[in-house]
């Protein structure tokens, strides 16, 4: 149930995107703020467990949330998506998904319903982990002020942006391993979490270094694990000692920057300890800031080019990849250029590399990539 979590939390993010692009209209974004609030307060007793999701008392609260959603992401004006490129791609996904959702629940269709809700979680961790972002201080939404004490209490912070509170959380989750909660199996994700937060929301190579280092002193952990974390606070080393700040670069360098160390020769996705993560994540952020932040969309469809081919990399292993989605929306809102060409054949390669053979490419596929073609 953490994704129902996932959903409702991660509509958080749009008053925080609209304030930065729409700030006279700050009663607005209170009131849907408000109600995105209220509403993950009224379902979080029934996300708990499955027995208590199934019961007609959490049906009856998670279908009315879902309404009353829908119809709030519904309000949303197309003339106030297309002012933000990179912030359109990911709220056009979310608003589809909210009203094939809602449709199912009206329908009856729960486990329909719940198989749509299960996935979503990780194209949410997209969008809220895309811009640096200070910490929310606020606690836990139903005002219980505890500490994250399980993996989905850590969770939990970390969809909703408090940061801060969700790596102490990981730490912890950590320093107790093996005795506490967490299980072999979820070092990846937590490690994939504090990742995130260092290369991206942070961008902080010191507190990098300082967490990933305490983590060894837990001498339990599993071997490879330890190896991967030596990688980690190498690569975070190496940007420290960095003369190149990609931050602070220009447009056209930051894309040169990105061409440099980005592209795989050999074509294949990074393999998910690879410390060569942190690069893609750090540089993929930076892209992305760009594009949401400014208003000149000259480098844009470039921008979103080498976007995609990062998601491609890394998407799948942090969260729901959105590189095709990038790529096409390189074609079709920046058509006859360059890269259009470009963002056409890395896309016409994913979509390809999906089928072992010429002939088990499914007509509709054909068709839809015959139909970007006219944009090039």
């Amino acid at each position: 149930m953490r994704s129902l979590i996932y959903i409702f939390s991660f509509l958080l993010i749009l008053q925080w995107a609209y304030a930065k692009n729409f700030e006279k209209d700050t009663a607005r974004i209170k009131r849907l703020m408000h109600t995105f609030d209220e509403q993950i307060s009224k379902i979080r007793p029934f996300i708990v467990s499955d027995e208590k999701f199934i019961s007609a008392e959490g049906g009856r609260a998670v279908g009315q949330s879902i309404k009353i959603l829908n119809a709030e992401t519904k309000k949303w004006s197309s003339e106030e998506l297309e002012a933000v490129p990179g912030f359109r791609v990911t709220f056009r996904l979310l608003r589809d998904h909210f009203e094939k959702t809602n449709a199912l629940y009206k329908n009856g269709e729960y486990e329909y319903a719940r198989l749509m809700l299960n996935s979503v979680p990780n194209y949410c961790v997209t969008c809220h982990t895309q811009l640096p972002e200070k910490s929310k201080t606020y606690e836990f939404i139903d005002g219980s002020g505890k500490k994250a004490r399980t993996l989905d209490d850590s969770e939990f912070l970390f969809i909703t942006r408090r940061f801060d509170r969700a790596l102490e959380g990981y730490d912890e989750l950590i320093k107790n391993f093996p005795k506490g909660s967490l299980r072999a199996e979820h070092l990846p994700l937590v490690y994939r979490r504090k990742l995130a937060i260092f290369a991206r929301v942070k961008r902080d190579p010191d507190l990098a270094i300082r967490s990933l280092r305490n983590d060894l002193q837990n001498k339990e952990l599993p071997v490879d694990t330890k190896n991967n974390i030596e990688a980690w606070v190498s690569y975070f080393e190496a940007w420290k000692a960095s003369k190149d700040d990609p931050e602070k670069m220009s447009d056209s360098k930051l894309l040169e920057y990105a061409e440099k160390n980005m592209l795989d020769s050999d074509g294949r996705k990074i393999a998910p300890a690879d410390p060569r993560a942190v690069t893609y994540l750090r540089i993929s952020g930076l892209l992305y800031e760009r594009i949401a932040k400014r208003k000149d969309d000259t480098l844009a469809p470039n921008m979103l080019y080498y976007l995609g081919i990062s998601e491609k990399n890394i998407g799948s292993l942090y969260w729901y990849s959105l590189g095709d989605i990038y790529f096409t929306e390189c074609i079709t809102k920046y058509p006859h250029r360059t890269i259009t060409k470009k963002c056409y054949k890395a896309y016409e390669s994913s979509v390809l590399a999906r089928y072992k053979t010429e002939g088990a490419i499914p007509a509709e596929t054909k068709d839809s990539l015959k139909s970007y073609r006219k944009y090039l």
